[in-house]
């Protein structure tokens, strides 16, 4: 018959379990996802991170010439849905090759403008006819970039559910989501200089794009984190009524046990 005495507090009870299990599995969910894109920026940083090393330490710098552009993509318009790729000319052990930047442009202009003038490329010695220039290497980066973006935002997303069930704290939020969305994303900043070891740090932005992607994504964690520190500190005059409200949760279960025991002892 004890079932039937509290049927309010038991109702409520049976909610919030019910709506702890729907979290964890949401959690469950949302750090699976981020897990697998976390993955995916780990598999194109080491992609990038090869291809670099081996671009800076087996290929030969020697000087090439903007000589024409090659235009990609079809559209009515004048420049909406194209692309236009730089054609350079160089010239390696007295025989001249042609080859197309992977960089487009994506205005007519300026693309144009390029045509005639100089940059240095970088050539493969044992097949010469493969160079590139050493900004070219930017959409590999890139990829990551966006890969780790996205596993930020559903990472936080799914970790603020998890610490939310067992009572969060900008301590615990700071630890593990936004603190370590900046260190993981210094750290993969830092491993693009490694594919780069004749260049200083600067380089790195020049010639990786995703780097700069990262370390604008870097900025929405550190801005997250003063928003968050703002209204915690906002909230502190009530953080004695949260803790009492956390402590009844944990404690519900027990105080309706105790409560029916009672009642059951007094009729007795």
């Amino acid at each position: 018959m004890s079932e039937h005495k509290y049927p309010r507090i038991e109702a409520a009870t049976a909610n919030e379990d019910l709506k702890k299990k729907d979290d964890k599995k949401t959690s469950i969910i949302f750090l699976s996802i981020a897990l697998a894109l976390f993955l995916a920026c780990v598999g194109f940083l080491v992609w990038n991170i090869v291809r670099m090393r081996k671009v800076d330490t087996d290929y030969v710098k020697v000087l090439g010439k903007v000589v024409d552009v090659e235009t990609m993509g079809t559209s009515s318009s004048a420049s909406s849905g194209r692309s236009y790729f730089l054609v350079i000319s160089y010239t390696f052990d007295g025989q001249e090759y042609k080859f197309i930047d992977r960089e487009g442009y994506k205005w007519h202009d300026e693309a144009y403008d390029c045509v005639g003038k100089y940059a240095d490329i970088l050539v493969d010695p044992q097949n010469p006819a493969h160079a590139e220039r050493p900004t070219s290497s930017g959409f590999i980066s890139t990829f990551c970039a966006c890969c780790f973006a996205f596993f930020c935002i559903i990472y936080a997303a799914g970790m603020n559910i998890f610490l939310a069930r067992k009572g969060s704290s900008f301590t615990k939020r700071f630890l593990f989501i936004w603190g370590a969305e900046i260190l993981l994303g210094v750290t993969i900043v830092l491993l693009f200089w490694t594919g780069m070891p004749h260049a200083r740090f600067g380089e790195v932005f020049a010639r990786n794009s995703g780097a700069i992607g990262v370390t604008v994504v870097c900025g929405l964690p550190l801005l997250a984190t003063l928003v968050d520190g703002i209204i915690t500190l906002k909230l502190r005059p009530y953080k004695s009524n949260h803790r009492v409200y956390r402590i009844s949760k944990r404690t519900l279960k027990r105080e309706i046990a105790d409560r029916v025991r009672d009642h059951e002892n007094r009729r007795s």
